[in-house]
């Protein structure tokens, strides 16, 4: 989480290169993109959302990485993932669907 919140993007890549969990939570729920995002870390969020965090993840206040982006840059890549997240979980629904003959 250290390595999120100061931007060491390297030592994050590190970090899941050897299994850390991308969506590992602090004691009041937030992940590492959420850290990343509300200090302005874009290419740390982009890192992140890379390797599979959760946009729409929430803390125990409710929020996402998209309520705490700390400026525009990061809310841009946020935006961008979180449609493409909410497609993907769509395309596969619809598979699935089909694949059970449901319509």
């Amino acid at each position: 989480m250290w390595a999120a919140q100061d931007g060491h993007e390297s030592t994050v890549r590190l970090l899941l290169d050897r299994g850390a969990d991308v969506e590992a939570r602090e004691r009041d729920g937030w992940t590492a993109v959420m850290v990343a995002a509300s200090n302005g870390h874009e290419s740390t969020v982009e890192l992140l959302l890379d390797r599979g965090a959760d946009v729409t993840a929430t803390n125990a206040d409710g929020e996402t990485a998209l309520c705490v982006a700390a400026n525009a840059s990061v809310l841009k890549v946020l935006e961008q993932a979180d449609c493409l997240q909410r497609w993907h979980r769509r395309a596969i629904l619809a598979l699935w669907r089909r694949a059970c003959g449901w319509k």
